[in-house]
């Protein structure tokens, strides 16, 4: 379905002359929405299309402003797991006004394809709506089979294991927690990848005790190595 909506601009002059209408929305007269004005409060912004799908406006699917539920139009937006806050206005005679505040990517989960994850840990899909970054790589133990359905935000109770690990250690590039198990002794495996090509192996129940000894061996290993933490006392370098 082709958007039939505009992007008008959202300058200063533009705010003085919305902001008195915000106010009197049950003086809205019945009018097919023809413009949508919209407000990043992000780095970066989305584009028209996909808003215009979720708000279900198109060609093809006229809406009044009057008959337009600003309260499910906000609920669609933030079900899409891309959107933080989001706040929906109309502007008379057929004017509406999109204010939403975008999530920031902090990891990408490895799990599937097109995948990050927020500090809240809430998942969302990166293409086509973000530019690209260098986002370190988190590994979850749970099934991969498992559909990931990208507008949906899901939590996982791993995540502020990764976010701890990922504040206190350097250079880090990659997570996977994919070998813990609540079934073993020491809880599973924590398998972390420091860039370029170091690869740390430690217990779950000792990471963070063993992993106190990385500033000092960090400047003493090169090439592409496997540093074998699980052995108590001990740092085996493979």
């Amino acid at each position: 379905m082709k958007p039939f909506l505009v992007i008008i601009g959202t300058t200063l002059l533009f705010w003085v002359i919305a902001v008195p209408f915000l106010f009197h929305q049950d003086a809205i007269k019945s009018e097919e929405i023809q413009k949508i004005g919209i407000l990043s409060t992000s780095s970066e912004s989305l584009k028209l299309e996909p808003i215009v799908e979720w708000l279900q406006l198109s060609k093809d699917n006229p809406s009044t402003l009057d008959t337009f539920d600003l309260k499910e139009g906000r609920e669609r937006l933030l079900k899409t797991g891309l959107i933080k806050e989001a706040s929906l206005y109309k502007l008379p005679p057929a004017t509406l006004i999109v204010c939403y505040t975008l999530r920031d990517p902090f990891a990408t989960v490895a799990n599937w394809n097109n995948c990050v994850i927020d500090e809240e840990g809430v998942l969302f899909p990166f293409a086509p709506f973000f530019t690209p970054k260098e986002l370190p790589e988190i590994v979850f133990p749970i099934d991969s089979s498992l559909e990931f359905r990208p507008f949906e935000g899901v939590e996982f109770s791993h995540f502020p294991l990764a976010k701890k690990i990922y504040s206190k250690i350097p250079r880090l590039s990659r997570i996977d927690l994919s070998r813990l198990d609540p079934n073993h002794p020491r809880g599973g495996e924590i398998v972390l990848t420091l860039e370029p090509t170091l690869y740390v192996r430690a217990w779950l129940d000792e990471w963070e005790k063993r992993m106190k000894d990385l500033p000092l061996l960090l400047p003493k290993i090169q090439g592409k190595r496997t540093l074998d933490l699980r052995v108590p006392s001990r740092a085996i370098l493979n």
